[in-house]
């Protein structure tokens, strides 16, 4: 039998989550695993709402992140969810976006940064990126074998002539 979660069981759930990993006590893998399920749980009963008040329980996060291809469910995480940043389907390339603002909202920091929004530090907008799965480049993530570390370190130092060389296999 499947066992179905409200709201208050999720928070509740992750507040002793939250307690459990304060304490400082190790715990085994088992046990850690056993707490995730759970949490794996609630999200996977397609019930996103759940997940939402679960968020709004705790204070408001730097970032957040959703990795759906759900349009209507996007959307409603961008409108519901506060947080100084929302990144959708990656993690942190909002950092890199120097046209979309970067800051916190409440104990994870005020104001927002990057150019002009040094400026407009008095009032929040918040950074949503919708990021398509499509034409994502495997040499992003893990394993890194030598040729994509130099394509890497090419690629981050513009160094046009390099990038040809690792491409072309002269380097």
């Amino acid at each position: 039998m499947v066992k179905v979660f409200q709201a208050a069981d999720a928070t509740d759930l992750v507040t002793e989550l939250r307690r459990s990993f304060d304490d400082g006590v190790t715990r085994g893998y088992e046990w850690r695993v056993t707490q995730l399920k759970k949490l794996l749980l609630i999200c996977d009963n397609h019930e996103p709402e759940i997940c939402f008040d679960v968020i709004r329980s705790r204070p408001k996060p730097l970032a957040a992140y959703l990795f759906t291809q759900n349009q209507k469910l996007k959307e409603r995480f961008a409108l519901t969810v506060s947080a100084g940043g929302i990144v959708v389907n990656d993690i942190a390339v909002h950092l890199a976006v120097p046209t979309l603002p970067f800051g916190g909202v409440g104990e994870s920091g005020m104001g927002s940064y990057h150019g002009k929004f040094s400026f407009d530090a008095f009032s929040h907008k918040k950074a949503v990126l919708y990021k398509s799965f499509i034409g994502d480049a495997a040499i992003r993530y893990p394993p890194y074998s030598t040729g994509k570390l130099r394509l890497l370190k090419a690629l981050v130092n513009s160094n046009i002539l390099e990038i040809f060389r690792v491409i072309s296999g002269l380097s």
